[in-house]
């Protein structure tokens, strides 16, 4: 299932306990997927949002898309991701690859359920992988909290609003 603790530790506590409870629950429902993309350092959101845009993307290359696919619409310092909030939880063919034609509405159902926000449900660019969890706060929040106190008083204060204790991961 691929959820390491190199892969979790990013991701914020709260909503790392409610990934993990949805790749597992997904995988034990017969809906075998992976966490594909959770924390992501700015200068990695700047190569995403360059894919189809100014770096050809071969995925979706073609005369009509010279450029490729798009991937995210999400301006580097614009993404859930930056902050240890968002993930992208992939399903698997049955070869056990991941993939991205498969329907993602039952990953979606399980992700709502347990309180995340589900990005297929955007109306403007639905990103059906995209998992994440606000907590009430804006982009243009986290850019200010994180100017002042850092990305660690960002978590400390949302565990902290939010009752939450935090538990070393093993």
């Amino acid at each position: 299932m691929n959820l390491t603790p190199e892969r979790l530790t990013p991701l914020h506590p709260i909503f790392r306990d409610k990934i993990v409870k949805l790749v597992t629950e997904a995988n034990e429902n017969g809906i075998p997927c992976v966490l594909w993309s959770g924390y992501r350092p700015t200068a990695e959101q700047l190569r995403l949002y360059s894919l189809g845009r100014t770096i050809v993307n071969p995925d979706g290359k073609s005369d009509k898309k010279p450029m490729g696919n798009i991937i995210t619409n999400s301006r580097p310092g614009n993404s859930y991701h930056e902050y240890g909030l968002a993930a992208d939880i992939v399903p698997l063919n049955k070869f056990g690859n991941p993939t991205w034609n498969l329907p993602f509405d039952s990953l979606g159902a399980i992700g709502k359920r347990l309180g995340l926000e589900w990005g297929g449900d955007w109306k403007s660019f639905p990103d059906k992988p995209h998992f994440q969890m606000s907590f009430g706060y804006s982009i243009s929040d986290l850019k200010r909290i994180v100017a002042s106190i850092g990305l660690k008083g960002l978590w400390d204060r949302i565990n902290q609003e939010n009752g939450y204790v935090e538990k070393q991961i093993t």
